[in-house]
């Protein structure tokens, strides 16, 4: 081990393994960057030269690596890959994706919060685990942290034929559309039917995309339903847009 001064401060140069590690300490007294040197000595020879880089990178500029093996990985479903694509439009707009990979905590990602119910929630938690997860393992980062997931309830009731004929006569459009379409296609209310969207729709297919939620099946799988054709008339008779949009809410819903 070496230490040696430049410009007033301590920078340190030492040997692991055939492998020369040198920088600075940042620290001017000598006991303190001794302090540094063996500490970051002891990391290197745990963990290689992980924690001697300078910086590791934004999580969105990490981004482009994370999908480029998402992308070309062939044991992945396709469904897990938009699950993944699904997961990083909602991190790109939170405070983390301007964070460094090696500064993002736990206790950051329990501060996280997004739309929609905890399916929605945990998509981008199991996301952003997942590509810490990755950055550790490609010796970017010394260690992911353990980021805790949002418990997820089931669906507990159904609207059979009996309750659909019984609330029938007590609704109006749009309400009937509401409940022929979570009749026909097992969709939530608030969180999926309230809010389709023409977009959504693939006609060729007769399916409809529900772009924030999930399979129970696949468990982190995005979902998509069949769609009847009383499902399809009123997403075409909407034109554009939100099928079911509010008058009152800024967002159209």
């Amino acid at each position: 081990m070496a230490l040696y001064r430049r410009g007033g401060i301590y920078h340190y140069h030492f040997w692991v393994d055939g492998t020369r590690y040198r920088g600075s300490t940042k620290k001017t007294n000598l006991a303190a960057a001794r302090r540094v040197e063996s500490l970051l000595l002891a990391q290197a020879e745990e963990k290689g030269d992980v924690v001697l880089r300078k910086r590791s990178p934004l999580l969105r500029d990490f981004k482009s690596r994370f999908f480029e093996w998402v992308e070309g990985n062939t044991t992945l479903k396709q469904k897990t890959k938009e699950y993944y694509e699904n997961g990083w439009r909602l991190l790109k707009e939170t405070d983390v994706a301007a964070m460094r990979l090696n500064a993002i905590t736990k206790d950051d990602a329990d501060r996280l919060t997004f739309p929609g119910g905890p399916s929605n929630h945990n998509n981008a938690l199991r996301t952003l685990r997942r590509m810490l997860g990755k950055a550790e393992e490609w010796s970017i980062i010394k260690a992911a942290p353990k980021i805790k997931l949002m418990q997820e309830h089931a669906r507990e009731r159904v609207i059979d034929a009996e309750i659909e004929a019984k609330l029938l006569p007590f609704c109006k459009q749009p309400l009937r559309d509401v409940l022929m379409i979570m009749r026909d296609s097992g969709m939530r209310n608030q969180k999926e039917v309230f809010r389709m969207r023409w977009e959504h729709m693939d006609w060729g297919n007769k399916r409809y995309f529900v772009y924030e939620s999930k399979s129970p099946k696949d468990g982190d799988s995005c979902q998509s339903v069949a769609c009847s054709p009383g499902t399809s008339g009123a997403v075409l008779g909407a034109k554009e847009g939100w099928i079911f949009p509010s008058k009152r809410a800024r967002m159209g819903i």
